[in-house]
């Protein structure tokens, strides 16, 4: 898997699931021939699978140097920053599961 980000809006990234390992640093370019590509969810997560690696080519611009986007906690529970690179602003307050009286109760 790479996931890919064309902004610093929500909703800019996305995973791409691959056939087999791609290398790719942080901040480069990268083209997806979407041709025999499918949208899958795939553990919750909005992804492109391609039918080829050969759909995947680095491209030759000039590498950046990634910036975190800055959100806040409550921005965490939407899929607008699925696969996006973010930074956390705030607390995060642990989920806390409520006692079943089954014995197995929650923190």
């Amino acid at each position: 898997f790479i996931a890919i980000q064309d902004g610093t809006s929500p909703d800019c990234g996305i995973a791409v699931k691959t056939v087999s390992t791609f290398y790719v640093s942080a901040g480069e370019e990268v083209e997806v021939k979407l041709q025999g590509a499918e949208l899958r969810e795939l553990d919750g997560v909005k992804t492109v699978v391609v039918a080829d690696d050969a759909q995947l080519t680095k491209t030759e611009s000039t590498r950046i140097d990634p910036t975190p986007v800055a959100i806040e906690p409550d921005k965490l529970e939407s899929d607008s920053y699925e696969s996006m690179y973010v930074r956390v602003s705030g607390q995060i307050q642990p989920a806390v599961q409520a006692d079943t009286g089954s014995g197995k109760g929650g923190i």
